[in-house]
């Protein structure tokens, strides 16, 4: 009998850990002689520094060292995942801050009481310069300029076209104009950040942190210090308390503390206060969306001409790369035979934006479902039906990976799937148009990458190191990080699968060590799954080869007619087993003449990055004298390709919905006229509770992508992509007017109805 691992529920391989307290975490970590970091951050959203005294703060007892820009070197940090291309513009410190909160200098002391204290006897002399705050306002003639080199602050800029706008605006019947606006979310995860930096022995700085490009973070921080990148190692607990893209950004807080381990030859720890996390962590792009689209009676889409005008804050951090993703994703969904879309990434003086579940997606899919629900109404024409006639289908090409055909597509399923489930056909049934109370129900569609697109389109290596134990058991080693989405137990499932050995003969080694652990680009862009999890398959087939080749030499039999069961290798359509793989492993091993280590090392790069799909459907209920939005249900369906591990693949869909409800209806920083974020903390930042969640449906379709590992892509994102825009056509479809920003607080709908 075949192994039945694949698409059945197997408990995480870390949740023991976790739910016993046993796990550790980067601010779990204490070693001897351990000094602590606090950073000195400006009160200024946009000022040179014209002086630092810092001998008071250094004269204190228990303070050991404190630096500034004059001390700590000039090498710009880019991206946290070090792509070429990417922007390096941010320093550790700078004689110009650009946000507030930008950091200005550092102490180290004996505790972090004294390194609090000392902050206050650091002496700055600033010059305030005027700032700019908004996207588009930053891009007008006369704006502050935030950095030298960017003239009109345009950190990047994309123009690309498909077709002619004119064109398609000629063959229109009807042509729609609308802006929307996106807001600032924090990823406000559970662990604030936290890095440990120590020399060790052989003269080298060893980093731990919860960062989600280990490898990534070690070449940087050995080129800001100057060093071979074999002087640095960077670690990994293997556990993460919530990351979501935030431990993604460019790594200098890591490069401050390698640089002051060095230093002062002793561990150096810094860990982020939760008002810090607010305030000075990245955060989503805000952004400005100008869209102008026309269709034909029918409902056939002509054309398209967006402006996007994306926030990234002070630096540019992964902002060029988002911008070029929303570039893609506003075009990936629906087959549109004329496009224009220019997206400018544009500086301002507000914290750093950068990489966020996501990745773009939802901001741009948030303007353009909103949109086909207007045209839809406009033309009269069930938004169901618009969306069924213009969605892509398998062998258009793919948008965001290349061009390259798209070889599942489950998304007219999704549809039907959800209109089902929520009784879509009796939805005018649902108003009520003379109560206080309104009801109303809506929907959007959504498309998103596994991984960056591989060899047609952007690097995408990894490797996997796969091992045979004595007893039959396999060790698989990934320099992945999986940040809590369960990944390593998919891993797990498909090594067991391809193998042929229980699942718990399988162990995934999650904690990475550069020094030890084969290279990964990093945890980013849905990629764990449908790249590493192809690459771990990749190597089970090696190995599993090796097997049956060395099994058939003992046996004399030929390696095609053997098989591998529950680690247990046998001749095809025989019922007894021949021998085990622990006597296979040990017989080798202990042979003189014919030794054999089962070990297996592969370097994998996709061919392409399978979209996953879905459609969202929301109800709401808007209480139109108070303007609070109650969301009673919300109906998902994903084409998942195939579920590796129903249990997870659910848990991570619920856990990126609810984000998604939060980004549509209460999360956003909030800035005072000086750049200053108000709500820095969890009682005015309003995250949402469990009692505000509402009831959760999530339904896969699974199309079994040719591509993928047993046909499956990824998911850890596509959960929140269009769950803000279809709680928006819910909204707009129970008051009748129109809604054009996200999130929709009862402010937003009190002045769409006239009554602020």
């Amino acid at each position: 009998m075949p192994n039945n691992i694949i698409g059945h529920n197997y408990p995480k391989v870390d949740g023991t850990p976790k739910i016993t307290g046993q796990a550790l975490y980067t601010g779990d970590l204490k070693l001897p002689g351990q000094l602590y970091v606090k950073i000195l951050r400006s009160p200024y959203a946009h000022a040179n520094i014209k002086r630092i005294d810092k001998s008071e703060a250094e004269k204190m007892a228990g303070v050991i060292c404190v630096v500034s820009h004059e001390d700590v070197g000039d090498y710009m940090h880019g991206s946290g995942t070090n792509i070429p291309s990417h922007i390096h513009d941010s320093r550790i410190f700078d004689s110009k801050v650009r946000f507030v909160g930008d950091g200005v200098a550092a102490v180290v002391a004996i505790d972090e009481e004294t390194a609090l204290r000392a902050l206050s006897k650091i002496n700055v002399e600033y010059e305030p310069l005027p700032a700019v705050f908004d996207p588009v306002e930053a891009t007008a003639e006369g704006a502050p300029r935030i950095h030298e080199n960017a003239a009109n602050n345009i950190c990047k800029e994309y123009l690309v076209e498909d077709g002619s706008v004119q064109k398609g605006l000629e063959e229109s019947d009807i042509v729609l104009e609308e802006t929307y606006h996106t807001s600032t979310p924090q990823h406000t995860p559970i662990e604030t950040f936290a890095c440990l930096a120590y020399p060790d022995s052989n003269d080298r700085v060893a980093i731990i942190s919860p960062c989600q490009s280990p490898f990534g973070m070690r070449l940087q921080v050995a080129r800001a210090l100057g060093i071979p990148v074999c002087k640095v190692v960077a670690k990994h607990t293997g556990h993460i308390g919530g990351a979501f893209g935030g431990r993604q950004e460019p790594y200098q807080k890591e490069t401050l503390c390698a640089f002051l381990a060095l230093k002062t030859g002793r561990p150096v720890s810094l860990r982020f206060t939760r008002e810090e996390e607010f305030s000075c962590a990245v955060v989503r792009h805000a952004t400005t969306i100008k869209m102008k689209m026309g269709a034909k009676k029918d409902g056939t889409l002509t054309f398209m001409d967006v402006q996007i005008f994306a926030d990234t804050g002070a630096y540019a951090s992964d902002g060029p790369a988002i911008a070029a993703a929303m570039t893609n994703d506003i075009r990936a969904l629906y087959r549109i035979p004329n496009q224009r879309v220019n997206t400018k990434c544009i500086y301002t003086n507000k914290p750093i934006a950068g990489a966020f579940r996501g990745y773009g997606n939802p901001q741009v899919n948030f303007a353009l479902e909103s949109m086909l629900d207007k045209l839809s109404e406009k033309l009269d024409i069930d938004p169901l039906d618009i969306r069924r006639k213009n969605l892509v289908r398998v062998g258009d090409p793919n948008k965001l990976g290349g061009g390259i055909p798209l070889s599942s597509c489950g998304i007219q399923e999704c549809i039907n799937i959800g209109a089902e489930k929520v009784n879509w056909d009796s939805r005018k049934k649902k108003r009520n148009p003379s109560s206080v109370v309104k009801k109303g129900l809506g929907m959007a569609c959504a498309v998103h990458l596994s991984g960056t697109g591989g060899s047609k389109r952007k690097p995408e290596n990894t490797a996997v190191f796969i091992k045979a134990n004595e007893d039959g058991s396999i060790n698989v080693i990934t320099g992945f990080t999986d940040m809590g989405q369960g990944t390593t137990t998919s891993f797990a499932q498909i090594a067991a699968e391809t193998i042929g050995l229980p699942y718990d003969a399988v162990k995934i080694t999650t904690a990475v060590d550069t020094d030890i652990s084969p290279f990964d680009r990093g945890t980013y862009a849905s990629r764990g799954t449908f790249v590493i999890g192809n690459a771990v398959k990749v190597a089970s087939e090696k190995i599993k080869a090796s097997f049956l080749e060395h099994a058939g030499k003992i046996l004399g039999k030929n390696p095609k007619e053997l098989s591998i069961i529950n680690g247990k290798i046998y001749l095809d359509k025989e019922k007894e087993a021949l021998m085990t793989l622990a006597e296979l492993v040990q017989y080798y091993e202990n042979s003189m003449d014919d030794t054999k280590v089962f070990l297996e090392a592969v370097n994998y790069m996709p061919e392409c990055n399978s979209p996953s799909f879905a459609a969202q459907f929301a109800e709401v209920e808007v209480d139109t004298e108070t303007g609070k939005v109650n969301l009673n249900r919300l109906v998902a369906v994903h084409d998942v390709g195939r579920a590796i591990n129903p249990m997870l693949l659910e848990g991570q869909l619920e856990g990126a919905i609810v984000q998604g409800i939060g980004y549509g209806l209460t999360e956003r920083l909030v800035f005072s006229p000086d750049g200053r974020v108000l709500n820095s903390n969890f009682a005015d930042y309003k995250v949402l509770r469990s009692v505000d969640i509402p009831k959760i449906e999530v339904y896969k379709v699974e199309t079994n992508d040719i591509h993928g590992p047993y046909g499956a892509k990824s998911i850890a994102e596509s959960g929140l992509v269009c769950t803000a825009a279809a709680i928006r056509n819910a909204v707009v479809d129970a008051i009748g007017v129109e809604i054009n920003e996200i999130p929709i607080t009862p402010e937003v709908i009190l002045k769409a109805l006239g009554k602020l």
